[in-house]
C-alpha cells in the first residue's frame, strides 16, 4: 500500500542511498499529507519532524513545489497538528526556510 511504500522511501531518504534526493518531494507530500488528516495523531507529526532537513533541499523557487506550499499552510491551520509535541517546531521551520515563502505566507 501507500503507507508501506513511504516507509520504504522514507529509510531511503534517511540512508545513505545514492540519488536519495529525487524522493525528498514525494516523502514529504506523504507526511505531510497525513498530517492534515482528521484522525492526525503526533506520532504522523513527528514522523515528519524526523525528515523535517529534508525541506532545506527543496528548490522553494521552482513552480512544482506550489501544492506543498499551500499543504503546509494547511497544516498550520489545523489544530491537531499544532497541539502535538513537534507542531510548533515545524511551524517555526515552514516559516523561515525559505525567504521568498515567508514573504508569501506573510504577503
Amino acid at each position: 500500500t501507500q503507507a508501506l511504500i513511504a516507509r520504504a522511501l522514507e529509510r531511503v531518504v534517511l540512508g545513505q542511498f545514492e540519488g536519495r534526493e529525487d524522493f525528498y518531494g514525494g516523502v514529504l507530500m506523504f507526511l505531510i499529507g497525513a498530517c492534515l488528516t482528521a484522525k492526525t495523531t503526533g506520532a504522523d507529526v513527528s514522523r515528519l519532524y524526523r525528515v523535517r532537513h529534508l525541506f532545506a533541499e527543496l528548490d522553494w523557487d521552482h513552480e512544482s513545489i506550489e501544492s506543498m506550499k499551500m499543504q503546509i499552510m494547511r497544516c498550520v491551520a489545523s489544530p491537531n497538528f499544532v497541539r502535538s509535541n513537534h507542531g510548533p517546531d515545524l511551524m517555526a521551520l515552514f516559516y523561515t526556510v525559505h525567504p521568498g515563502f515567508t514573504a508569501e505566507v506573510h504577503g
